[in-house]
């Protein structure tokens, strides 16, 4: 039962990440609470970084059942995918402005440029490299780790990626129109082309 309530907890946190990221509810609260708006990104990336933690509790407080005896060649392999996901994950921070990433923008006085699509570095090989690293990540922990509710996290929080990446591209096609268009058509979404 507590696996149960733990894949129904991942999946309401995909749910909720991305229902918060949305622009409609982004407009809702600009229209309910204008002056408060500035500050909604920090509070959505605390409500997030939150809400997982106490899924990582619950997590690892469920009753480990092991999926196979970890053997050499899954750990290396484990920690090989995990290694790459963090360095991806740490290669892609560096395109972003940390500021506006995180939220902590709305506390600077001046005014924030226009946003620019980002197609150089890691960005050239895939559209979404933070997401790259965070599937190789996940993947990697579970064949480290060997266990049913790391199999649930990866998978609930794969499933999440997936269609977050259809409503980010959806916004960012709103947002830059053909440049997008023409880039998505040019670039692989999460993993290089092989040909």
């Amino acid at each position: 039962m507590s696996h149960i309530i733990l894949a129904a907890g991942w999946l309401a946190y995909g749910f909720a990440h991305s229902l918060l990221a949305s622009i409609s509810v982004k407009n809702f609260v600009r229209n309910l609470a204008p002056r408060a708006a500035v500050y909604y990104r920090i509070f959505y990336n605390i409500f997030a970084t939150l809400t997982f933690i106490l899924l990582l509790y619950y997590q690892y407080q469920t009753e480990k059942i092991r999926l196979w005896t970890p053997t050499l060649g899954t750990t290396v392999l484990g920690g090989s995918l995990t290694g790459i996901g963090l360095g991806i994950i740490l290669l892609a921070l560096r395109q972003y402005d940390l500021a506006e990433f995180a939220g902590t923008d709305a506390f600077q006085t001046k005014t924030p440029a226009r946003s620019r699509l980002k197609t150089s570095g890691l960005s050239g090989i895939v559209r979404h490299p933070l997401y790259t690293g965070t599937l190789l990540f996940l993947w990697g922990l579970w064949l480290l780790d060997a266990s049913l509710s790391t199999l649930i996290m990866a998978a609930c929080l794969s499933a999440y990626i997936r269609v977050g990446i259809y409503f980010e591209e959806k916004k960012l096609l709103r947002e830059f129109g053909r440049e997008y268009a023409r880039y998505r058509q040019r670039v692989p979404m999460l993993f290089p082309s092989l040909y």
